[in-house]
C-alpha cells in the first residue's frame, strides 16, 4: 500500500474551512462520508470530489483557490491514511480538550457519514463479506450513541470513548483493505500534478476561532 506519509487532518482547521464556506453541518460527517466511499473502493477525480463536497456543504458559492486546495488535501490525506501500512488513519474528530458531548456527537456523525458513503458505492451488493457486514453493523450501533447523564460515569465514559474511536478507525481500515487492493493507483492523476501533501501551507491560518 501507500509509502507516503501525511500530516493528519486537524478538526479545528477543517472547522475553520467550513465556517468560511458557511457550512452548518459537521466536518466529521463529511470525512466519514468520504471515508466510506473510499473504503468501498470508489476513487474520484478532483472535480468530482469538489462537486460532492459542495453538495454536502450545501453552497452555490465558488471555492477560492485556497479552499479548493484545502478540500483536495482532505481527499488525498484521507485516501493515503486509509492505505497506510502502519495504520495511520484516524477519523476526523475534535481533540481531547473538547467537550465530551461534542466529541461523542462528532463520532456518531462520522459513523453516520461512513455508512452513507459506503452505501452510495455498495448499494447494489446484497452479500457483503462477513468482516465488512459485522463492522458496518457495529458502526451503525455506534452512530446511535448518546451521552450519559450520570456524572459519576465520566471516567468510564472517557475510557469507553477512546476504545470506541480505536475500534472505528481500525474497522474503517479493515473495510478499506477488503475493497481496495490497488489503494492509490490514481493519486498522482487526482492531484493534477500538484503536491497537496503540505497541510501546513494549505491550512496555514486559523483566524476564525
Amino acid at each position: 500500500m501507500s509509502g507516503k506519509k501525511v500530516r493528519p487532518l486537524v478538526f479545528d482547521e477543517v472547522c475553520d474551512l467550513f465556517i468560511a464556506l458557511g457550512a452548518n453541518n459537521s466536518p466529521s460527517e463529511m470525512h466519514g462520508l468520504l471515508g466510506g466511499q473510499l473504503a468501498a473502493g470508489k476513487r474520484m477525480e478532483m472535480d468530482e470530489w469538489l462537486a460532492e463536497a459542495r453538495e454536502f456543504i450545501d453552497t452555490e458559492a465558488s471555492f477560492t483557490k485556497e479552499q479548493r486546495e484545502q478540500l483536495q488535501y482532505v481527499y488525498m490525506s484521507t485516501l493515503i491514511a486509509l492505505a497506510d501500512d502502519e495504520l495511520g488513519f484516524y477519523p476526523l474528530l475534535p481533540d481531547d480538550e473538547a467537550d465530551f458531548d461534542a466529541r461523542l456527537r462528532c463520532l456518531a456523525f462520522w459513523c453516520q457519514g461512513f455508512l452513507a458513503g459506503f452505501a452510495l458505492v455498495e448499494k447494489k451488493i446484497k452479500d457483503l463479506p462477513e468482516v465488512v457486514n459485522d463492522a458496518l453493523n457495529d458502526l451503525a450501533a455506534i452512530s446511535q450513541l448518546q451521552t450519559e447523564d450520570d456524572e459519576n460515569s465520566d471516567d468510564n465514559a472517557e475510557d469507553d470513548y477512546m476504545q470506541i474511536v480505536e475500534y472505528v478507525r481500525l474497522a474503517a481500515m479493515n473495510i478499506f483493505v477488503e475493497y481496495a487492493v490497488d489503494a492509490i493507483d490514481a493519486e498522482d492523476d487526482a492531484v493534477q500534478g500538484k503536491d497537496y501533501l503540505d497541510a501546513q501551507s494549505l491550512f496555514k491560518s486559523r483566524q476564525l476561532h
